[in-house]
């Protein structure tokens, strides 16, 4: 396990238009947070690829106490951004990320990674493959793509 908290970490990279695009939602007044279900590991991930300091609030499902789907570790994650629980969820997971933002009443975007969504699913606002997709969306630039 030591071993793998090590070289997990090192596998995760992030390009320039990720970082410029968080950058730029955050320049714009977006207090933006991070959700994730797992182990405190996670901020293992978000230090190697030098993400931790992009965001105004990182809450790990094993800390918290609650995980995605649940409201409460939305309502946790607004709380540590010191807003109201508002705005968008963006995931790669129907279930756990689009599911969990609309019962936290977010509108959310979906990460499909080349994966098709199935009828039964909960249904996004919008699909994207690329965060940079997912920002221009939530600043308006680009009108919502029908999922």
């Amino acid at each position: 396990m030591a071993d793998y908290r090590v070289d997990y970490p090192a596998c995760f990279t992030v390009d320039d238009g990720t970082v410029e695009s968080i950058r730029a939602l955050r320049s714009t007044g977006w207090k933006l947070g991070i959700i994730t279900n797992g182990a405190s590991f996670q901020l293992d991930k978000l230090t190697a690829t030098n993400l931790i300091d992009e965001f105004d609030a990182i809450c790990i499902s094993e800390n918290v106490g609650a995980s995605k789907p649940e409201v409460a570790i939305f309502e946790e994650a607004a709380r540590r951004c010191g807003e109201p629980l508002a705005g968008w969820m963006v995931g790669d997971s129907l279930h756990a990320d689009i599911e969990g933002g609309r019962r936290a009443g977010l509108r959310t975007i979906w990460m499909a990674r080349g994966r098709t969504r199935l009828r039964e699913n909960p249904v996004p606002d919008a699909i994207v493959a690329t965060i940079p997709e997912a920002v221009d969306i939530m600043l308006g630039e680009v009108s919502l793509h029908a999922p």
